[in-house]
């Protein structure tokens, strides 16, 4: 699972992940991308979520969870060099 983020104050999901059960257990996978809506939209962050690869449906939604954490500790990650800016690309493009 790819996953990217932007707190940006933007609350939106582009979500590319498709789970090839209808269920993990008793947990209807359609239901993995209805949290993810949620949270993108509560946190107001723009959210990426791509499946690469993968055919164990509880692997991959699992993976969802693995890989968003990592790119939130990213995006929030003190850089020793930009210590007193907030980062941002903007007037860089």
């Amino acid at each position: 699972i790819l996953a990217a983020v932007d707190i940006s104050g933007r609350g939106m999901l582009c979500y590319a992940v498709q789970p090839p059960t209808e269920k993990v257990g008793t947990f209807d996978t359609q239901l993995n991308e209805e949290f993810w809506i949620g949270f993108a939209r509560q946190a107001e962050m723009t959210v990426h979520l791509r499946q690469l690869t993968g055919t164990n449906s509880h692997h991959i939604l699992e993976g969802c969870f693995k890989a968003m954490a990592r790119a939130l500790a990213k995006a929030v990650a003190i850089d020793a060099a930009y210590a007193d800016e907030i980062p941002s690309t903007k007037g860089v493009l």
